[in-house]
């Protein structure tokens, strides 16, 4: 049963008639969205808006998506839990010192309506974000820090806290029966056996005389982590903190996507051995693939009124495919901007003579062209989902930062030049190129490129600014013999490649 609210909370309504029903669960996050086809002969058709409210008996939702056309049958909803209160309660910044979840989670909610409920967890951490941010980066932060898994109860104000979600009923996945479809992901872009971490002033483990842990569970392989931060002051944290960490890095993320049979939605007799829920742990047997391991289920999408079309992703982590290609996503784009201004520093600590202004402009256009062409070329699964914001502003901080250390050169088309070069070929020596590139991405480009843009409105009045229109400055990439275009049209910075009798 769908119940339909108007934006200010009144009923509108009981929706019937729709079809494609489907709720998808998230572990890592908690999240959830429901979506559904409403016909457009439908009685609410003109009352399903967005930013309006649909209850289910366990959620409440709010309407995010409302697409349809002038030939179409049916109007396709798509909505997202409703944790509206908690967005909107900002700070400035946040802090708590080595309190418990559930106490640091009572500062974060004070005042939005939502309360903590179950509480597992019991460890004391510190919780620390100096920039801007709402309730439910907090929240994200608690999930983190406390190695957590929390559910939202929206329909009574809820979160409760767990060590983990999810049971181990003896279910099991197997071709035989119930798993029609398989399909494998094993990745460790983000692999070690060894782990330094490091706190607050400097604080270090000590450990029969060592300063890190390890984990050869996996591998004999020596790769060293070093961990740092700030927020704790005590060993006994530190260590068992550094120790959870390592557990889940010293293994290959392996996530399965399958296609499962609900037998038990289908039929009671399989209810007791064959029912699972996010969270749970399953058998996973395939001999087609080779594959008999316990897995969690990271990501659950169900079809209430045609089961047999339900689907799980399986992890060895609490992750989903979508979960860990946007942090493999991340780090692409970390270490690009990290190399690029290494290398273009060092090229400016050894030239002097323009002014900061023009060294602004080269090093804003490198980064738009950093972001392009990775976004363009790289990526490690076409399905990336959009809001690694966090990860785009970092890699704007980190370069302006760069700005604000350096002075002027006029080597600074080299120096683009270089950093551009050393950091796709990084990039392409340790990431698989794709063809396709997803919308998401794509629109996180767009978004860093709008960012830099309202950044050098700083420098618009400036005489380096008006020439920098006039001029456009040529580039030569020494590799490859072939040669860009540096400028500013309709007021934007861009490059272009130079055709040339044999590119033309």
């Amino acid at each position: 049963m769908l119940q339909l609210f108007s934006d200010s909370k009144e009923r509108i309504g009981t929706l019937s008639g729709f079809t494609e029903l489907k709720e998808t669960t998230k572990l890592e996050s908690g999240d959830k969205e429901l979506s559904f086809k409403y016909p457009v002969t439908g009685v609410f058709l003109d009352d399903i808006k967005n930013e309006y409210y649909i209850r289910t008996k366990t959620d409440e939702y709010v309407v995010k998506s409302v697409s349809g056309g002038s030939k179409t049958q049916w109007l396709k909803v798509v909505a997202t839990l409703n944790l509206e209160d908690l967005e909107g309660k900002a700070f400035k910044s946040f802090k708590t010192t080595e309190m418990t979840a559930a106490a640091c989670l009572a500062v974060a909610l004070d005042g939005t309506g939502w309360t903590v409920g179950v509480c597992e967890i019991t460890k004391r951490r510190t919780i620390k974000k100096d920039s801007a941010c709402n309730a439910v980066d907090i929240i994200s932060q608690v999930i983190s820090t406390y190695s957590c898994e929390i559910m939202y109860d929206t329909i009574n104000k809820r979160i409760d806290i767990y060590e983990q979600i999810g049971d181990d009923k003896g279910c099991y996945f197997i071709e035989s029966l119930n798993l029609r479809k398989l399909q494998t992901d094993k990745t460790s872009y983000d692999f070690y056996t060894r782990i330094v971490p490091i706190g607050k002033d400097g604080l270090q483990i000590d450990i029969d005389g060592k300063d890190y842990i390890e984990n050869h569970s996996y591998s004999s392989k020596v790769k060293t982590f070093i961990w740092k931060d700030e927020r704790y002051t005590r060993i006994d944290s530190l260590i068992e903190d550094a120790t959870l960490k390592l557990a889940e890095k010293a293994k290959p993320y392996e996530v399965y996507e399958t296609d499962v049979i609900d037998l038990a939605s289908l039929n009671p007799v399989y209810s007791e051995i064959l029912h699972y829920g996010i969270g749970d742990v399953v058998w996973l047997i395939s001999r087609q693939s080779g594959v008999k391991a316990k897995m969690r289920i990271a990501k659950i999408t169900k079809y209430p009124f045609d089961p047999q079309k339900n689907t799980c992703e399986l992890s060895n982590t609490k992750k989903s495919f979508a979960d860990i290609q946007a942090e493999q996503m991340a780090q692409i784009v970390d270490e690009a901007v990290a190399v690029a201004g290494g290398n273009t520093s060092e090229q400016i600590e050894e030239s002097e003579g323009i002014t900061s202004e023009e060294i602004a402009l080269e090093m804003e256009a490198m980064k738009t062209e950093i972001i392009k062409d990775i976004s363009g070329q790289y990526a490690a699964k076409s399905d990336i989902t959009t809001g690694d914001e966090a990860t785009l502003k970092s890699a704007k901080e980190y370069t302006d930062k760069q700005l604000e250390s350096y002075k002027t050169s006029k080597q600074t088309d080299n120096a683009i030049d270089a950093a551009k070069r050393a950091v796709l070929q990084d990039v392409a020596n340790t990431y698989a190129t794709k063809e396709g590139m997803t919308t998401a991405l794509n629109q996180q480009a767009a978004a860093l490129e709008e960012s830099f843009a309202e950044t050098l409105t700083d420098f618009s009045t400036t005489e380096e600014m008006e020439k920098a229109i006039a001029e456009s400055h040529e580039l030569v990439d020494s590799d490859t013999n072939k040669k860009y275009k540096l400028g500013v049209r309709g007021g934007l910075l861009f490059i272009e490649e130079i055709a040339t009798d044999e590119n033309e």
